[in-house]
């Protein structure tokens, strides 16, 4: 809300009465940027307000001298809707934080329940201060937000993203984003429901402007009335049918990806979810786009391949599909190929020209099933026998934990020989994630591919 020095005296009759609502206001203003207690903020509030209009209409009259900012100037600032809006907007988002902290001490889901029923029940009473704008962000946010202070994107389901990914953020979100980065862009960028609930994305954008904030030419139509996202879609559903939406669409590009479907759809590019012939002519014409996405690697080829470790397991035909727990005796050669795979990961990463010591310790595996255990699928879907009929999935003690500080899992593939035939090793330290790909190069197990998280979105930094 900003504070204010002391008023130098002009010969105000009421000069104690003034400099006692300038105390006033400097009091207020505190407890309004912090407080999340109703009462508190909205009497505070209307307090602040009508102090600095007094203080303000004395400025004005040249009664008083003020050190600092101009009150008439604050007051007309302040005595708005959309300002209103945004302070009282503010005061929802620490209170529902509050209750997400109080809930999460709470031991029974019926007691975090309750407290959760307590914010809506407290803040209806408080219906009359509000503009509808700001019931609307509370109900918006109780309906929702993740009833947690921790937010760790990569446990949250894939089908529950891909839905939020779907929907627009609250016009409170939007509006915020929009005033600190895109106030001067020619369109706004589409911001999802995902972002705003599931991400820390406006503290990640201070610390990392250049990987957050799209560039204005990505919000500039090109001549024939195409976005670069909408050049890219079309090369996307070209190449793809039935996959998942990728999050670069909203974070690289900035369009609703459903949305801009149906107008390219309307406009003639696309026919059945595939380009027609304007929308091929439309990637030929602007093919920059698909270079700017699919860059050339930092490194490729040239990897030394390491022997082979021994085979040390042997599977029957007449295996049926089916988890099963890992067995004892089976423990320590999975101790000896983590040490063999953990070999391929020092070279994964100098391939890839990476500085972060990354290393699988099989001795924090948690052995479970939806933690460290076997999957059998020993024949294809056609009934033929599957090249790999053993996968074991690994993960450690702390994978399903909230925000967990290191979550290292994947899974390890066998061929039915017994060898490690693939794996895929997923690595995050708090928000740094990093994805390594093995396979079969030549007969021997290889780094195949690492990647590595930017703005959620994973960019390759090596191939073979």
């Amino acid at each position: 809300m900003g504070f204010f020095d002391f008023f130098k005296k002009q010969e105000p009759d009421d000069f104690i009465s003034l400099q006692r609502d300038l105390e006033i206001i400097n009091d207020c203003a505190e407890l309004i940027e912090k407080t999340a207690n109703p009462d508190t903020f909205f009497n505070r509030y209307d307090l602040y307000m009508k102090k600095l209009s007094i203080l303000a209409d004395a400025q004005a009259s040249h009664r008083v001298t003020i050190k600092g900012d101009n009150l008439t100037q604050k007051y007309k600032r302040m005595n708005n809707e959309e300002q209103r809006i945004e302070t009282i907007n503010a005061f929802i988002d620490r209170m529902w934080t509050d209750t997400c902290q109080k809930a999460e001490k709470l031991k029974t889901e019926k007691g975090k329940a309750n407290r959760f029923n307590r914010f809506i029940e407290i803040l209806t009473t408080y219906n009359d201060c509000m503009p509808a704008q700001c019931i609307e962000y509370y109900n918006y946010l109780f309906s929702n937000a993740p009833r947690t202070t921790s937010i760790k994107r990569n446990q949250i389901p894939s089908d529950k993203i891909d839905k939020m990914q779907k929907i627009e953020a609250s016009e409170n979100y939007k509006k915020k984003i929009y005033n600190m980065y895109y106030s001067d862009y020619p369109e706004k960028p589409f911001i999802s429901q995902d972002r705003e609930l599931n991400t820390n994305w406006i503290e990640q954008s201070m610390m990392f402007p250049e990987h957050s904030i799209i560039p204005k030419s990505m919000m500039r139509r090109y001549s024939d009335g195409l976005l670069p996202g909408h050049v890219y879609m079309l090369y996307w559903l070209e190449k793809y049918t039935n996959k998942r939406i990728p999050a670069y669409f909203e974070y690289k590009y900035g369009i609703d990806f459903n949305k801009e479907k149906i107008f390219l759809t309307e406009n003639g590019y696309l026919k059945d979810d595939k380009p027609t012939e304007k929308g091929k002519l439309a990637i030929s014409e602007h093919y920059e786009i698909i270079e700017d996405q699919h860059p050339t690697p930092k490194y490729t080829g040239g990897q030394s391949h390491m022997a082979p470790i021994t085979p040390k397991r042997s599977f029957s035909d007449c295996l049926k599909e089916e988890e099963v727990l890992i067995p004892e005796r089976d423990k320590k050669i999975i101790a000896d190929e983590i040490s063999y795979i953990n070999k391929l990961i020092d070279q994964a990463l100098a391939l890839a020209h990476v500085k972060k010591r990354l290393q699988i310790n099989e001795k924090k595996f948690l052995y479970g099933i939806g933690y460290t255990y076997y999957s059998y699928t020993p024949f294809t879907p056609t009934k033929r026998l599957s090249k790999s009929p053993l996968t074991m999935y690994y993960a450690y003690t702390s994978h399903k934990k909230t925000a967990p500080t290191q979550d290292y899992f994947g899974n390890i593939c066998f061929l039915r020989n017994g060898t490690i035939g693939s794996a895929r090793l997923i690595f995050w330290d708090h928000d740094d994630g990093y994805i390594i790909n093995l396979g079969i190069i030549d007969g021997i197990l290889s780094v195949k591919k690492v990647e590595h998280n930017v703005n959620f979105n994973w960019v390759p930094l090596y191939k073979a």
